[in-house]
């Protein structure tokens, strides 16, 4: 573990070595969530990355999307849910985009939004 500062920009340093183990290079692009006390930084894929919301009335029908993400090899790089809320990015290949389609035909999902990052 590393100490990092935060500069009066609200810049922070991630180590070198710490960049080199990761392949962290100049330009590339992250998510940034929050946690209840933290912060995660998640590289963005090269691939194509899709940030999906969907609202549930049964949690049954958001095991059944993640089932749907799975079984088509589709990975969740972040997510979080509450509230019958599911908020999530996913590492979409273009080919594999019309499986997000078959999310929002599935029961108890109200509405499902998509957006290319």
């Amino acid at each position: 573990m590393k100490l990092a500062r935060i500069d009066s920009k609200g810049r922070i340093s991630i180590p070198s070595a710490m960049r080199n183990y990761l392949g962290i290079e100049k330009g590339d692009s992250f998510i940034v969530a929050s946690g209840k006390k933290n912060i995660k930084l998640v590289p963005m894929s090269s691939n194509g990355n899709v940030e999906i919301e969907m609202e549930f009335t049964s949690i049954n029908a958001l095991a059944s999307a993640i089932n749907l993400l799975a079984k088509n090899k589709i990975k969740i790089v972040s997510s979080n849910s509450s509230a019958g809320r599911w908020h999530a990015v996913l590492d979409v290949q273009k080919s594999e985009r019309k499986i997000i389609k078959k999310i929002s035909s599935l029961r108890n999902i109200n509405y499902v939004r998509t957006r290319n990052l």
